[in-house]
C-alpha cells in the first residue's frame, strides 16, 4: 500500500479518519497520505513543495534516502506534475536509473534538464549526477 496519492482537485471530496491532505494548486491535485503510515508529512509531500519553487521549464526534483533504501522522484512540466513516484533503490546506481528514466520516459533528455536534489547526496551519487544531468542543484525541502 502506497504512503500517498495525488488526486485530481477537482475529484478532491475529504480525506477519511487516518488520512490527512495537502492542496497542490499549481498543479491542480491533491496530495492524500495515511497520517499513520508517516512520520509527520511524508518526503514526496515536502519534495513536491520544492518542485512548486523550481521555476526551470522543465522540473526534475529528487531525494534519495539511502537509510531507507528509496529514492523520491517528481517531475512536472510547463506547469503539469506529469509523475511522483517512490522506487526501492538500496545503492546511488539503483537511484541514479530511475532518476534519468523518469525524465527519459516522457522524452526529456536528461542532458537538457537540471535535477534539483533535495537532503544529502552521497558523494557517488553526486559525480554520476553531474555526468547524465545539465546541471544538479540543492533544494530544500523543511517540514
Amino acid at each position: 500500500m502506497p504512503d500517498y496519492d495525488i488526486i485530481p482537485a477537482p475529484c478532491f471530496t475529504g480525506c477519511g479518519l487516518n488520512e490527512k491532505h495537502m492542496e497542490l494548486p499549481l498543479f491542480k491535485a491533491v496530495l492524500v497520505f495515511d497520517k499513520d503510515r508517516c512520520d509527520g508529512v511524508p518526503a514526496m509531500a515536502r519534495l513536491l513543495q520544492a518542485l512548486c519553487g523550481i521555476e526551470d521549464y522543465i522540473r526534475l526534483a529528487c531525494a534519495f534516502d539511502a537509510a531507507s533504501g528509496r529514492v523520491h522522484v517528481a517531475l512536472a512540466c510547463a506547469g503539469k506534475l506529469l509523475l511522483c513516484n517512490s522506487y526501492e533503490a538500496p545503492d546511488c546506481v539503483t537511484a541514479l536509473y530511475y532518476m534519468v528514466a523518469v525524465p527519459a520516459r516522457f522524452g526529456f533528455k536528461p542532458s537538457i534538464v537540471n535535477v534539483h536534489m533535495a537532503g544529502d547526496v552521497p558523494g557517488e551519487l553526486g559525480s554520476y549526477l553531474s555526468r547524465y544531468f545539465k546541471g544538479v542543484k540543492s533544494i530544500s525541502c523543511e517540514s
